[in-house]
Order: structure tokens, then C-alpha cells, then sequence
């Protein structure tokens, strides 16, 4: 995967207004449910390590190379922390919950980088709170490829000064 220079810098450009988003406006999960009461055993580079590569890891974030191949789906697993999605290989996909159930994406705030000049939703940002479980189906003809930051201690805003 290449890495651009200017990577972090717009990152944090992204992060940071995302990340001054009211508690009350942030669901819990993105079923409702408590993440606290979740499988262990679900979290992603656990059930599904065939899609999701641990590519750095410290205390406060995890970030996570996540690729579907073209007509493959993914196992079932969960995210039990909220999260920054940079897609870089959008794709066509079918998100599906616990019961195989097709489910619309649920994202915070989304935002695509450069405004109108940016190639078609690529790359696109979005902060997504604790994915409860769900397998995504890859029904591209391409890799769906996106890179996680979850965030370990929360999403929550600073204290102010």
C-alpha cells in the first residue's frame, strides 16, 4: 500500500472536526447495543484475519489494513470501538447484520477529500461508531480496500481548557 507524505496532515484535517461532534448526536453502536457486552472472540482481526491486517497498534489507536476481495464476503466479526474509515478502493457492497439481514451503513460524519476536484468518492472519510456484528459482501469486480483507525479510549471530544 502507498503512503503519501501528506497522509497524516489530512487525516487530522478530517479527524479533528469529526471529532468535536456532541455526545448526544453519537449512537452507541451501530445497532444500538452495548459494546461492553460484546464477543471478545468477534472482533475483526480475530474473525475475520483474512481481511483485516493489524498494521500498527499503541494505546490509544489500532489501525487496520481491510481488504474484501471482488465476490467474496467476509466472516462474520465486530468493531468494538468507534472508528475512522479512510476508503481508499471503494466498492459495491452488501453490509449484512448478525441474522444475514441487509443494513445500510451507519456513519457519524463523512467526508470526501479535495471537494469537487477529488475522483469520484475516492478517498472518503467517515467516523463510525462501535460496528456490532456484521460480514460485508463484495459485489464489485474490484478489492473493497479501506483503512481502520479505531480509536481506544473513545471518540469523545477533549476537555476544554
Amino acid at each position: 500500500m502507498r503512503v503519501f507524505k501528506g497522509f497524516p496532515i489530512a487525516i487530522a484535517a478530517c479527524v479533528l472536526p469529526l471529532h468535536a461532534l456532541a455526545a448526544d448526536q453519537r449512537p452507541i453502536s451501530t445497532d444500538g447495543s452495548n459494546p461492553k457486552t460484546w464477543d471478545a472472540r468477534m472482533d475483526g482481526p480475530l474473525a475475520a484475519p483474512g481481511n483485516h491486517q493489524v498494521i500498527f497498534e499503541n494505546e490509544n489507536v489500532r489501525i487496520m489494513s481491510v481488504t474484501v476481495l471482488p465476490g467474496t464476503r467476509e466472516p462474520y466479526h465486530a468493531h468494538m470501538k468507534c472508528s475512522v474509515l479512510v476508503f481508499d478502493n471503494p466498492a459495491k457492497v452488501t453490509d449484512y447484520n448478525k441474522d444475514g439481514v441487509a443494513t445500510p451503513r451507519v456513519l457519524w460524519a463523512a467526508i470526501a477529500w479535495q471537494g469537487e476536484d477529488a475522483p469520484k468518492n475516492v478517498p472518503f472519510v467517515g467516523l463510525q461508531p462501535p460496528q456490532s456484528v456484521h460480514s460485508i459482501a463484495n459485489n464489485d469486480t474490484h478489492p473493497l480496500h479501506l483503512t481502520r483507525i479505531e480509536m481506544k479510549k473513545g471518540c469523545e471530544a477533549p476537555p476544554s481548557p
